[in-house]
């Protein structure tokens, strides 16, 4: 241990480390030296036998190398050279280094724009405490239908999974997208928001930006408490930031409610499909007052009994499990319960099973399906990447054939192919890495481009707006830099392979005019494929534009210009 930490100090004191040996060799010469003068030797004459017997232990050089090795960890520090190398040749060739940069970073940018969005969509979990433990409960049908109805629970399901179930150490309810008309003093507009249970924001792990949230006794008794946590946006909107907002009131409906917290900036509530962007957050007991039509139009006297009725209206379920228990664990003994209860109830169209999702937005990501389609528009966007390492490696075969001098003197001084392969490569590698970094700005940018496109044609059919966290994480930096070093490996280990093939009689020969080769099999491959990689994309791209024109002149059969929810 004591050696290998002396090894790893050595990495930063080079200078130090060389100037020692240095004095140590000499020092070890000078003795050499002494000893053939004391023979009768000249000082000219006992410094070349000195230098000669010092051979012996295979030349001072070679005797260098070997007290590297052992002092340090020689890869590294080869490696570190080779970072400064490759970094002083991309500054001597400004062009070429920033044509090489702009050509790869458009290409990692479009594959990461893509991978920020599904990452948004799919990988994103809710911004809540530790969400590896929360699942959202999703119920099956006989019938097979599919879509919101699945994440419908009643009430008393609610009440009877969160007071009877073993398996979870809490389960939260939600009903989102309450529709309501909004009082400010003298102003008023329509807003939507969150009626949920008191224990929501508490269990979930969601603090307050300002204020608090709700207690325990605010969702149970009907209209008793009109308390109301604001949506962040809606707060900076409606109040500019202002905390003096907590303890005023505002009308909902035509009922007062005290303001008493405010959400943080990233919660956006739990919706099972979209991260929609709400205006507020009321306790469930004002449900009656918020939304007096709450509930299945099938039955005229609904109004009110949703509390005690078996139907299913829109209400969401989020649980927290237990520690130690799985989430298959916690699914089969969640799916038993909830049909041992259903047992006695009447169901227009039974449940055959409970599901636990993980809990994130855009339902169930984890479908085979959603997973093909997300592969297959990777793929295709990976065609960009393809063409711009083509370009690239061909640039660097053009640039390795002007460097076969230089790479051949250094193979003919001793050094291996496969420490310049090396070199070679890391050079590449850092190319890649720099626009990596490049392309992954640029996809930041781009990202909220596309995503601001797109939520303009939503907002074209009156769809409730959506709020996507497209910022990086975790996620998007590892696919970054995972693609950044594929690229470099993809376009610059043929080049290297390429440009040390030939000793320096070979490199001299082929310097000569006359001795160029006008085109190689490898750069006429490169640029084969370039041009078969462009036009698929051109056909492709033709193709959705073509199919995006004739839906958008189709008739879809209905108003589009009824507002309507996701």
């Amino acid at each position: 241990m004591r050696r290998a930490w002396a090894r790893f100090l050595n990495l930063f004191r080079l200078n130090h480390a060389e100037q020692e040996m240095s004095r140590e060799i000499d020092a070890h010469l000078a003795l050499l030296q002494e000893n053939f003068e004391q023979r009768g030797m000249s000082p000219e004459e006992a410094a070349l036998a000195a230098r000669r017997a010092f051979r012996e232990h295979g030349g001072i050089e070679q005797v260098k190398e070997l007290h590297r090795e052992t002092r340090s960890f020689v890869w590294i520090e080869q490696f570190f050279k080779d970072l400064r190398y490759g970094w002083t040749n991309l500054r001597r060739n400004p062009g070429f280094t920033l044509t090489a940069v702009i050509a790869l970073a458009l290409g990692i940018g479009t594959n990461a724009t893509v991978f920020g969005i599904y990452n948004a969509i799919a990988l994103k979990q809710l911004p809540v405490a530790d969400p590896d433990r929360v699942v959202r409960l999703e119920r099956w049908f006989v019938s097979g239908s599919r879509g919101n109805i699945q994440y419908n629970f009643a009430y008393p399901e609610y009440e009877y999974l969160r007071d009877q179930h073993s398996v979870f150490s809490s389960v939260v309810a939600a009903v989102s997208g309450v529709q309501v008309f909004s009082e400010i003093g003298e102003t008023d507009a329509p807003a939507t928001g969150y009626a949920v249970s008191a224990n929501y924001f508490r269990d979930l792990g969601v603090k307050p930006l300002l204020g608090r949230t709700f207690l325990a006794d605010e969702d149970r008794v009907p209209g008793a408490n009109p308390v109301v946590v604001l949506d962040y946006r809606f707060w900076q909107a409606k109040y500019h930031g202002d905390a003096r907002a907590l303890g005023q009131s505002i009308k909902l409906n035509g009922v007062a409610y005290t303001i008493v917290g405010v959400a943080p900036r990233e919660f956006t509530g739990t919706e099972a499909y979209f991260p929609t962007a709400y205006d507020f957050f009321a306790p469930i007991s004002m449900l009656d007052q918020l939304d007096p039509t709450f509930g299945p139009a099938v039955d005229p006297g609904w109004r009110g009994k949703w509390r005690d009725s078996s139907g299913r209206p829109g209400m969401e379920l989020l649980a927290r499990l237990k520690p130690g228990v799985s989430r298959s664990q916690a699914q089969a003994a969640a799916d038993l319960a909830l049909r041992r209860y259903l047992a006695g109830q009447k169901e227009i169209d039974r449940t055959t099973a409970l599901a636990l999702q993980k809990a994130n937005y855009f339902g169930s990501t984890d479908d085979w399906r959603v997973q093909v389609s997300v592969a297959g528009v990777l793929l295709v966007v990976s065609l960009v990447l393809l063409v711009a390492c083509a370009n690239v490696a061909n640039m660097l075969l053009a640039t390795g054939i002007a460097r076969q001098r230089e790479i051949g003197i250094r193979l003919a001084l001793g050094a291996g192919r496969g420490r310049v392969v090396r070199q070679l490569l890391t050079e590449s590698l850092l190319l890649s890495l720099i626009a990596g970094a490049a392309g992954m700005l640029l996809s930041v940018w781009a990202g909220r481009v596309v995503w601001v496109a797109l939520i303009n044609v939503i907002q074209g059919f009156h769809v409730t707006m959506i709020d996507l966290d497209l910022s990086l994480d975790v996620h998007a930096l590892l696919y970054g830099l995972a693609l950044s070093l594929l690229t470099g490996l993809l376009f610059g280990l043929t080049p290297a392979l390429q440009a040390t093939r030939f000793g320096l009689l070979t490199a001299i020969k082929q310097d000569t005019p006359d001795s160029r080769p006008g085109r190689s099999r490898l750069r006429g491959l490169l640029l084969g494929t370039q041009v078969t990689v462009s036009v698929v994309l051109l056909v492709l791209g033709l193709a959705v534009a073509g199919t995006a024109s004739s839906s958008l002149k189709d008739d879809p059969g209905y108003d589009a210009r009824t507002p309507t929810r996701l």
